[in-house]
């Protein structure tokens, strides 16, 4: 209590010491943040709950992201010619699929909805 951080082993989903913190409050960082970058499964709707930064896994189109959490941010970095969804859960600029190509990556937040939002893309 009354500032301390307790580190509660296990309390991501992967049960154990996996690596997770949970903060209950405010919380400064200093120095460098890093993020590992995670494969995604190559399902149309895959897990984004292992981090921040995903690659794509295969090439079945995307319609989901799930097991989010309000206020996350992912950056998806394409590993194939990949289609993200515009419609149901992810609303896309434009209002259209966006057709990745190797090398192209999306910035996308989730809001209280549940649904994701498109921040920004880079097309290379």
């Amino acid at each position: 209590g009354g500032g301390d951080i307790d580190l509660i082993p296990g309390a991501g989903t992967g049960g154990g010491n996996d690596g997770i913190v949970e903060v209950v409050g405010q919380f400064k960082v200093s120095g460098p943040t890093v993020s590992t970058i995670v494969t995604l499964a190559a399902t149309a709707t895959p897990s984004v709950a292992a981090g921040r930064a995903f690659l794509t896994g295969g090439t079945t189109t995307i319609t989901d992201f799930t097991l989010g959490t309000q206020g996350q941010e992912i950056i998806i970095l394409s590993e194939h010619a990949i289609t993200i969804t515009d419609g149901t859960n992810i609303f896309l600029a434009g209002s259209v699929n966006f057709v990745m190509a190797s090398t192209d990556s999306l910035y996308l937040i989730q809001k209280v909805d549940g649904n994701w939002y498109e921040i920004s893309r880079s097309v290379n």
